[in-house]
């Protein structure tokens, strides 16, 4: 959250309802004296192309967007960021067990109660206001800074670590592969999952019998002896995540 600005998106196909959400997000602002912008997109696929510029602190999506499908948007923005607070729409309560994959952080069903949109704004717009935490990787001969919400993952290469972020971008960095984890491992949703390969596991697709396929489609190799151990902390972590909402 940038200033004692909220920044919002709504993607949702239906207009009247995107505009019923907006005079309830603005009645919010008025009572409660804090700022917001809001974009709203009719369309999943136009939501997408605006998130590298321009990420906000709270996305209301819903679930079914003309043809489109609110799960596979969710799962392009998490590809580009897990820092935003999401909040899926519906007017349909089958889908909420598919929406925990998504750690959202609640599930708003239609029609909208103007006191469950102030109840969600009050408890999501502090969770905004948290300082991103961030690392200072060595590249080169100079060093680069990334908010720890957005590396993917990291491996060892030899003399040197490969840092994937969330955007694609692949960083070549120069420091050790403990000092790397050092850092990493002061946030929780960091795990060294073999030898020389540390995960955010806020990226993790999947966790297989062996392995780990991220969202971007890598597979990450678990070390044989901890997976039991590896899986179980995963696992946790899911469950601490989705525990709020």
């Amino acid at each position: 959250m940038r200033g004692d600005n909220v920044n919002i998106s709504i993607v949702d196909d239906a207009a009247a309802e995107r505009s019923e959400l907006i005079e309830c997000l603005r009645e919010w602002s008025e009572q409660s004296g804090r700022n917001v912008n809001i974009t709203d997109f009719q369309r999943g696929s136009d939501f997408i192309k605006s998130c590298p510029e321009r990420i906000p602190d709270i996305v209301f999506m819903d679930i079914y967007i003309g043809e489109e499908n609110g799960f596979d948007i969710t799962a392009e923005l998490r590809k580009i960021t897990t820092s935003c607070v999401l909040i899926f729409i519906t007017s349909s309560r089958e889908d909420a067990l598919k929406a925990f994959s998504f750690h959202p952080f609640d599930y708003v069903i239609k029609p909208y109660s103007k006191e469950t949109v102030f109840r969600v704004m009050d408890e999501a717009v502090p969770l905004c206001s948290r300082s991103e935490k961030y690392v200072e990787l060595t590249e080169g001969r100079g060093s680069v800074r990334f908010p720890l919400s957005e590396i993917c993952y990291a491996v060892s290469d030899n003399h040197h670590i490969n840092v994937v972020t969330s955007s694609g971008k692949q960083i070549k960095c120069f420091s050790t592969f403990a000092e790397v984890s050092n850092e990493l491992l002061c946030d929780s949703r960091f795990l060294v999952c073999n030898r020389g390969i540390i995960v955010n596991m806020d990226y993790v697709g999947k966790c297989e019998d062996k392995s780990f396929v991220m969202k971007n489609g890598a597979v990450l190799p678990l070390k044989v002896k901890k997976i039991p151990a590896l899986k179980k902390a995963f696992a946790e972590y899911i469950f601490s995540s989705s525990k709020r909402w």
